[in-house]
């Protein structure tokens, strides 16, 4: 790191790299090196410019370590646009964090550091070495780091014996790009350079789905002290077992007593395993550490029972110890939770971010998420639903798929009635039903203060103006996984008065605002993640002194993409029924379906509009 390194200065950024980048990454070098396949040790030099606030995630530094690894050495400078030094990152400006922002895992920490700009563009340049025993994930090769940031170059290395290990190393979504490959035995090492930053665009994939990447998986490794020597997801998934979770599902008596008392006689696994589920949630609470920072042993059952707390990993351990006293059986499965990724069935290596509990039945498939205290038993939302995941079993690991909601399943259902008066003025009562993956749309409200709810309505019907929340009740039905609610709603000058004459908007209750922006040169695929069905059916009560001049004609829009049908009719010379269904299709669709996807929903958003206008009635 030194004064003046063409590294450091703005002005010797290609043009190409600066467009669409909130951050180039000047220089991204990862060397690993490999004494033995259960000791290796990671030095990282990576060089970022950040050109807006939108860049500093790219410059912040984040460096995990435990018991198993230790932090040699963190050196950081930070520059001005000119190469200029302006701060040299002192230990003690590097924060030392509990992983888990608590005390049950303190043996599991990361070094932290945030600069703090005054002023853009700014250059950042940190060099870590990092020694660990924990060999079971190496870190991965991506050239591209995320959207929105360029890269200058980037190397990637790896060296190790050739005669004690074995690396399979797999290429993801390397088409399209030039990559230097000079690999040999107990070398691997790739280049990239000049790589121009991937605008975010909307309903992207998630970006480990279509990014270049190189993933790594050792037959042999050392996970916590643990040794493993897998070559298939079988032989995975039984050193999973054997290690990481068996014996660890002990209880006290006094537990043991309580749940077996809780669920006698019931005959139903399901219905046990319901009560249990309810038991654990109100017991315990999650606290943060992800897979990869806290290991991936959790903690004993007992402890979660006596702590009342856990990570993900421990919750599950937990749940599924209470479970197996109830006479319910249930496995352990590894999940990539939040983006929707599917664990790579053809890359056998320890994947994943989270852990849930997966519960086989004759009929269904039932999945726990078990760090909730609120969602109903068997939701799992859009959180882990529709992945590849992976099952732990005593004889093996098992790659199963979660549970997929059919846009027929993710449904809201909207019934109201609203009555306009002379001038305007809207009143309006609705009950609204979601279930699916709508569910969880509406459902974080149930407990939430009356202020806080208040907020969520005005933003939910942003397209009333001077709208004000009367009351509302909601309930769950923990069954079926359905929410309810009523509201009671009021707003002036609704209807629009010009002279004689109103102008209203027919759907006051769910219109739809959003169209995505216009792109001249669309470069990813288009996602639908999840498919949904929303139904309203709305009775209008009209002013006693109007009759009404126009209605709109029905409207059907018929898309690849779903479907719109809305209709107006009515029932007598003062009353109107508005009907609408708007279905959205679950789908990876092509760059160049987009401005047949963006009209579609911009058509959508117009019909959503559409008016009736009333005149005032002779005397």
């Amino acid at each position: 790191m030194h004064a003046q390194d063409s590294n450091h200065i703005v002005a010797t950024i290609p043009e190409e790299l600066k467009t669409n980048a909130y951050a180039i990454i000047r220089l991204d070098d990862t060397q690993i090196d490999l004494e033995n396949p259960y000791k290796m040790t990671v030095t990282r030099h990576r060089v970022v410019t950040v050109l807006s606030k939108y860049g500093n995630g790219y410059a912040e530094i984040n460096v995990d370590y435990d018991n198993h690894s230790s932090i040699k050495s963190i050196k950081s400078i930070v520059y001005d646009a000119f190469g200029k030094e302006i701060k040299k990152v002192k230990s003690s400006d590097v924060k030392d964090y509990s992983a888990s922002g608590g005390n049950l895992y303190s043996d599991n920490r990361v070094k932290n550091y945030k600069y703090i700009p005054i002023s853009y563009p700014y250059t950042i340049d940190f060099i870590m070495i990092v020694e660990s025993e924990n060999t079971a994930f190496y870190p991965r090769w991506y050239p591209v780091s995320g959207y929105s940031a360029s890269t200058e170059q980037s190397h990637f290395t790896v060296n190790y014996p050739a005669d004690q290990l074995i690396i399979k190393v797999t290429e993801k979504y390397f088409n399209g790009y030039q990559f230097n490959n000079t690999s040999s035995i107990g070398h691997i090492e790739y280049r990239a350079s000049n790589i121009k930053a991937i605008e975010e665009e909307p309903y992207s994939p998630t970006f480990s789905n279509f990014a270049p990447h190189l993933l790594l998986a050792p037959n042999k490794f050392s996970l916590s002290g643990v040794h493993g020597d897998v070559n298939n997801w079988t032989e995975f998934g039984q050193w999973m077992y054997s290690n990481l979770l068996l014996g660890r599902d002990q209880l006290s008596e006094q537990t043991k007593t309580e749940v077996k008392n809780l669920v006698s006689g019931i005959d139903n696994p399901i219905e046990r395993a319901r009560k249990v589920y309810k038991y654990m949630q109100n017991k315990t609470h999650y606290i943060s550490v992800q897979i990869g920072i806290g290991g991936w042993k959790p903690m004993l059952a007992d402890e979660v029972d006596r702590l009342k707390y856990g990570d993900c990993k421990a919750l599950v351990n937990y749940t599924q110890a209470l479970l197996k006293v109830a006479d319910v059986q249930t496995y352990y499965t590894i999940v990539h939770a939040t983006d929707k990724k599917d664990i790579d069935k053809d890359f056998v290596a320890i994947q994943g971010n989270h852990a849930i509990l997966f519960l086989p039945t004759i009929k269904d498939t039932i999945w726990l998420e078990c760090t909730t205290q609120k969602e109903p038993f068997g939701y799992i939302g859009d959180f882990t639903n529709d992945r590849d995941v992976l099952l732990i079993k005593p004889d093996g690991g098992e790659i199963t798929h979660t549970k997929v909601y059919k846009a027929k399943e993710s449904y809201q259902n909207t019934v109201g009635t609203y009555q306009i008066d002379d001038n305007g003025f809207l009143k309006g009562s609705l009950t609204i039903e979601s279930a699916g993956i709508q569910f969880e749309n509406h459902f974080h409200i149930s407990d939430e203060p009356h202020d806080d709810v208040v907020k969520f309505y005005k933003s939910y019907f942003n397209q009333i103006n001077n709208l004000a929340v009367i009351n509302f009740e909601n309930k769950t039905d923990t069954l079926n996984n359905k929410f309810f609610e009523s509201i009671n709603i009021e707003a002036s000058n609704y209807g629009r008065k010009s002279g004689d004459r109103i102008l209203l908007t027919l759907n006051a209750f769910n219109q739809s605002s959003y169209v995505p922006k216009r792109m001249t040169n669309r470069l990813l695929p288009i996602e639908i993640e999840n498919g949904f069905i929303d139904r309203d059916s709305v009775t209008i009560n009209l002013p006693k002194s109007y009759i009404i001049e126009t209605l709109p004609a029905p409207v059907n829009i018929e898309s690849e993409f779903g479907s719109y049908q809305a209709e107006v009719s009515k029932s007598n010379d003062s009353t109107l029924i508005y009907k609408r269904t708007y279905i959205i299709k679950q789908g990876l669709y092509p760059k160049e379906a987009y401005d047949a996807f963006r009209k579609f929903k911009k058509d959508i958003v117009l019909k959503d509009q559409n008016n009736t206008i009333l005149i005032k009635s002779m005397p």
